[in-house]
């Protein structure tokens, strides 16, 4: 009954990212409860064909034909069945196409729940704090930071040196602080220009509760609720976008990358091309709000 994925394929342990081969009878693996399982057994498949698995949200894994999965097709969901477990031969066979809502796939995989902490968490700049400098701060080189957002994001946080009133509209202001500049030389950020920007790795191994702090200050500055209740972060730093992929997954939730796109802007009456930007769609569990502002959570 053992499962079946490429030695290579990567697989999330309490110490984070280790190849399958890697793995050894004893050792621990996150399973979908968030929780660390142990490894019973390890049974060599041989040489076999491997394909990959893409699901909707572009997320991907790469296993063989008697991979099982547990799976809910639209049938299972409208009359809240349980999940049957199928193999991915029996799902290819079975088809892919779309279910009675042209919107959704016939197949769909139940999602995983917050994972919890591993090992090693090393968040030296509190989670929110975090967010709101990588989205609406600028950061010196020598790790002073001066942050232009909600006044109510600047109050809360207690930066020092006063508010500055934005020139044009009267909920933004600016503040600037030193007090996390040696925290951001240790983490690699200092001197970083908004394309340069990255979650740094330790934040991915904190607790649930860190990592959502984390996401809702970044969804705070440079997220954006719509009417249809889809939420959407936006960055011209990519590795920024893909943080913000992991830490959505990584509590359970889905999220969706987009191609990117060349923004405008206008510079002494001319119009200009600046640095691409990304896209992704933030879909929590529910009950797990992306932001805390309370303009965008209404």
């Amino acid at each position: 009954m053992g499962k079946l994925h490429p030695v290579t394929e990567p697989i999330l342990t309490p110490e984070g990212w280790r190849e399958l081969g890697s793995l050894k009878v004893g050792h621990y693996v996150i399973g979908s409860s968030g929780l660390p399982v142990r490894i019973l057994k390890v049974l060599p498949q041989g040489m076999r064909e491997i394909v990959r698995v893409t699901f909707s949200d572009g997320a991907y894994s790469r296993c063989g034909w008697d991979h099982l999965w547990s799976v809910f097709s639209q049938n299972d969901r409208t009359r809240a069945q349980p999940s049957r477990v199928m193999s991915t031969r029996a799902i290819v066979e079975s088809g892919l196409g779309y279910g009675r809502n042209r919107h959704s796939r016939q197949w769909s995989v139940p999602l995983v729940q917050p994972i919890m902490a591993l090992e090693d968490a090393d968040c030296p700049i509190e989670g929110y704090v975090l967010g709101v400098i990588l989205g609406d701060g600028w950061i010196s080189h020598s790790g002073r930071v001066v942050v232009t957002t909600d006044r109510s994001i600047l109050e809360e946080l207690k930066f020092t040196g006063r508010l500055i009133p934005h020139a044009t509209t009267s909920w933004v202001a600016r503040s600037a602080t030193v007090m996390y500049a040696q925290a951001l030389r240790q983490c690699g950020l200092a001197g970083c220009r908004s394309h340069e920007k990255f979650i740094p790795r330790g934040y991915f191994s904190a607790s649930p509760d860190v990592r959502l702090r984390l996401l809702q200050g970044l969804m705070d500055t440079d997220g954006s609720p719509h009417r249809d209740s889809s939420t959407e972060f936006s960055s011209t730093s990519e590795a920024l976008i893909d943080g913000v992929v992991t830490l959505t997954r990584s509590l359970g939730g889905i999220a969706r990358k987009s191609a990117p796109r060349v923004t405008n802007y206008v510079c002494r009456g001319e119009q200009r091309d600046g640095k691409p930007s990304w896209r992704v769609n933030v879909k929590l569990p529910a009950g797990m709000s992306p932001f805390r502002l309370s303009r965008k959570a209404e």
